[in-house]
């Protein structure tokens, strides 16, 4: 394979993003039983596009993309660009290549170059000084009417809540130090186990390290990822089992059961205390 390029991404990848993220999640049983039980398809399920587009507003998230140069530079024989194929500017100005990979990670509790950052983190050490609960704590279920609320909207309050309380012990647990948090690692299924995600985790933690920054990612189970996020320093510190049967209304076609699913939680620590 081609030299793995990094460089930041621009909207003009948004559709690539989506792209990537609906083939990578296409055999993901969650994805696959939500939209089995909505009637809809897994493309219903990922994040919309317009939160990737808020990604770019906002400034507090950092986008990286994974490119790679193949033989013809993109061209086909007709002289357009093969589909997959993004213009995003490297630090040449020149065309990065085929994208095969991203990550967006969030700054938390602002971006990491704003000059209030410092005093920011010690107004949350007060505001979250009751928040330093066990990452493996019981999260209470939801307020919800179980015996009203459909199986599947349920379902997606239980893991809603799980990610939201993991979410705050997981930022409490950080401070005095800022916090990145994943909001997508995806590599296209033709590149998967080929180091492309190893590589965009390795750029993550260098910029984490600079910024004496913790990490925590939401892991999907289907998608792997475990090795390389533990070859970089992560460890797994909770997760939510579903099983997945126990909140179907519909039969699978085959007659074959969904089993179960987990939801897995990794997180890094930071390297050295955030300077006051």
């Amino acid at each position: 394979m081609s030299e793995i390029t990094l460089v930041p991404m621009t909207k003009g990848d948004i559709p690539t993003i989506m792209a990537l993220s609906s083939a990578a999640f296409s055999t993901d049983k969650h994805s696959l039983f939500k939209a089995y039980e909505k009637g809809g398809t897994v493309a219903d399920e990922l994040q919309p596009e317009e939160d990737i587009e808020r990604y770019f507003d906002i400034g507090r998230v950092r986008m990286i993309k994974a490119c790679i140069k193949e033989d013809g530079d993109g061209d086909d024989n007709t002289g357009n660009k093969e589909e997959g194929r993004t213009t995003g500017d490297g630090e040449d100005g020149k065309e990065s290549g085929k994208m095969i990979g991203f990550t967006n990670w969030g700054m938390w509790p602002v971006r990491f170059d704003d000059p209030e950052l410092s005093e920011v983190l010690k107004v949350k050490e007060i505001e979250m000084a009751d928040q330093h609960i066990p990452f493996t704590a019981p999260v209470p279920p939801p307020s919800l009417p179980l015996s009203t609320t459909p199986r599947i909207e349920y379902l997606g309050a239980i893991t809603h809540e799980h990610l939201m309380a993991l979410q705050i012990r997981l930022n409490a647990a950080s401070l005095p130090n800022p916090v990145l948090y994943c909001l997508g690692i995806t590599v296209s299924p033709e590149y998967q186990s080929r180091g492309v995600a190893g590589k965009l985790l390795a750029d993550l933690c260098q910029f984490a390290d600079h910024h004496h920054a913790s990490c925590w990612i939401h892991l999907s189970d289907h998608l792997g990822g475990k090795k390389a996020l533990e070859r970089n320093g992560f460890q797994q510190v909770a997760q939510l089992e579903i099983d997945l049967d126990k909140w179907a209304t519909k039969k699978r076609q085959d007659g074959q059961n969904w089993g179960s699913y987990t939801h897995r939680y990794f997180r890094r620590e930071a390297k050295g205390v955030n300077p006051q």
